[in-house]
């Protein structure tokens, strides 16, 4: 791992340490945090100005940065920036720790009330990195790119795989239970076994192999994979290349899991609603079209019905396409109550209907059977009745035609009862 990634994912690994709320009209400020030991002459007063003065009066600044935290930190200068259209304001310099300096990040932030209260937060994060890395503008601005990046993702960490490390810049209470060891591939193995649905668990595993991951990543901006995980539904985790060796190989990682369920759901939903008819929930004419085409049929027992509404466009004339949208409804639902436990029920027209199921001639019987006893039902309960034309054609017994020429036959059939029932019937 090179230094600038060594920076940013100690200096993102640390929390602030110290938030002084300071009033630029009277020049006082109240200690919110100090987490770290200081003199407490440092804060005799509670005055800014004094505070300021102690700070650099002292040796816990390093001399080459004294000119620059008296410029941007001093109370004058906090007025006339904030008066304008400013909310942050960063200021960077070295700090004394033990016998040692590091790099410190002072960033100062409006109150949402500052027209009103007039104060801003003064809050100090010690990144833990000793003065002999130097910062510069390049360095900023790839923290500034990593910690944008963090908020699109549950969590997210850089791996070094020369040594098997890692630093997590944003984690949770979840993952954080399976990352204790602090060796990379070991907690990857963890999360993946303990976090992930049982069904995911193996394929997540030869995902998340570090050992192979430098040639299956070799040319790509990054690798994702997809899984259900216990906590939080639809889960996507990636690696992203970010480091090589002089050899080319590649040396380090960040690995970062986003939670995608909303993402997901929707997904499936706009799925479902393409392959389903709105007004049934059956199975749509793109839905059955695209099966057939795709031969999604075993032809074994595969036995085609062909229904449709007798009498529809009559009740549409005289109660109106409401009633006639009910009528297809019911029929639907007498179909699917019936078909859908031996197969797939379709609705491929404005009243009509084709089931592909898989039963033998002997269970058919039952099953026409079955469908007339859930239309007497439905017109028990309902003034309007039901009727449905019926044909089928099976596999078994048409073996020499294909799929097409099964469900024509199965219309033909269909038709041939729909003539009998008009000339025996009135509406």
């Amino acid at each position: 791992m090179n230094d600038n990634l060594k920076f940013l994912s100690q200096y993102m690994a640390k929390q602030f340490y110290k938030i002084l709320k300071v009033n630029l009209i009277n020049s006082t400020f109240e200690v919110i945090k100090n987490a770290k030991a200081e003199s407490e002459k440092l804060y005799v007063g509670s005055d800014y100005n004094e505070y300021l003065k102690i700070y650099l009066n002292s040796n816990y600044i390093h001399v080459d940065d004294l000119d620059i935290v008296n410029e941007k930190l001093n109370l004058n200068f906090l007025k006339k920036y904030f008066s304008k259209d400013n909310n942050e304001l960063d200021c960077w310099f070295r700090r004394k720790f033990e016998i040692d300096y590091r790099w410190t990040l002072v960033k100062i932030i409006k109150s949402e009330q500052f027209s009103v209260d007039h104060n801003i937060y003064y809050v100090m994060q010690d990144n833990d990195v000793p003065s002999k890395v130097k910062l510069n503008t390049k360095i900023l601005d790839e923290y500034k790119i990593l910690k944008a990046l963090t908020t699109l993702f549950i969590s997210m960490y850089i791996i070094d795989l020369d040594t098997d490390t890692y630093v997590d810049y944003k984690t949770n209470k979840f993952i954080s239970k399976f990352t204790t060891s602090k060796i990379a591939s070991l907690d990857l193995k963890n999360c993946a076994t303990h976090l992930l649905l049982e069904k995911y668990q193996k394929e997540a595993l030869i995902f998340t192999d570090l050992k192979t991951l430098s040639e299956r990543i070799k040319n790509n901006n990054f690798i994702s994979n997809e899984s259900i995980s216990k906590n939080y539904g639809w889960v996507r985790y990636s690696f992203f290349p970010i480091a090589y060796d002089e050899n080319g190989k590649l040396s380090s990682v960040i690995f970062a899991v986003s939670n995608i369920n909303k993402q997901k759901v929707k997904e499936q939903s706009l799925i479902k609603l393409s392959h389903h008819d709105g007004l049934t929930g059956l199975f749509n004419r793109y839905s059955f079209e695209k099966d057939i085409h795709n031969n999604q049929f075993n032809t074994k027992n595969c036995v085609i019905v062909a229904a449709d509404i007798n009498f529809l466009k009559q009740i549409n004339d005289t109660y109106g396409h409401k009633t006639g949208d009910e009528i297809i409804k019911r029929a639907a639902n007498c179909l699917y109550k019936v078909l859908s436990t031996y197969g797939k029920v379709y609705r491929t027209g404005g009243d009509e209907f084709v089931g592909i199921i898989y039963v033998s001639l002997k269970e058919l019987n039952n099953i026409l059977t079955n469908i007339k006893h859930e239309i007497d039902i439905e017109n028990y309960k309902c003034k309007i009745k039901l009727s449905l034309s019926i044909g089928t054609a099976d596999f078994n017994e048409n073996s020499n035609l294909n799929i097409e020429e099964i469900i024509q036959s199965a219309d033909k059939n269909m038709y041939l009862n729909k003539n009998d029932f008009h000339k025996n019937n009135v509406f």
